[in-house]
């Protein structure tokens, strides 16, 4: 990976950090799905994603 490269994903992993990240609950537990062999989190950091998401599936 270019230092280039290496500058701009510590600059996004940054801006997530500062954001409100919305994570889907479903009866008390997150909701997850598998994928792989790895267990992943969904996890939003825009409120209108986690509403489309969430008409999307029902």
């Amino acid at each position: 990976m270019s230092a280039e490269a290496l500058r701009e994903r510590r600059a996004e992993i940054g801006e997530f950090r500062r954001r409100e990240v919305l994570v889907p609950v479903v009866d008390g537990s997150l909701l997850s799905a598998e994928a792989g062999g790895i267990r992943w989190l969904f996890a939003f950091t825009e409120r209108t994603a986690l509403e489309r998401f969430a008409e999307a599936r029902g």
